[in-house]
């Protein structure tokens, strides 16, 4: 499965950091793209400016290495929604991805009881 494939599953990466704007995205690209179509009015697009909310390589090389998707794309989100929160932001970091919503929607796994052995 290719990398790029499995960082469609996860939630947006980048940031816009104009302050009334909630842009996110996943590459650092499509920024660049956001910011010449919305910002242009301002200076140089400052690429190196987008804040990134998370790294989604380590997620998926979790992914790759067998931890299943919904479980790794609930605890990126839940990672994201604590920076975005520090940041006072709100936007839509699940973009249209059907899938990911319903993970995130979905109730927890429930934690099974205790082998005999660890009580």
């Amino acid at each position: 499965m290719e990398r790029r494939h499995v960082e469609l599953h996860l939630p947006h990466s980048f940031l816009c950091p104009f302050e009334n704007c909630n842009w996110t995205g996943r590459r650092q690209w499509d920024f660049k793209v956001h910011w010449g179509t919305k910002h242009w009015e301002t200076s140089e697009v400052p690429v190196e400016d987008a804040i990134k909310l998370y790294d989604p390589r380590a997620s998926v090389k979790m992914i790759l290495g067998g931890t299943p998707v919904n479980e790794v794309a609930r605890f990126v989100f839940t990672g994201v929604q604590e920076s975005l929160e520090i940041l006072g932001k709100t936007p839509n970091v699940l973009g249209r991805n059907h899938d990911l919503m319903a993970w995130i929607s979905a109730p927890s796994a429930p934690v099974p009881p205790p082998l005999p052995d660890q009580i």
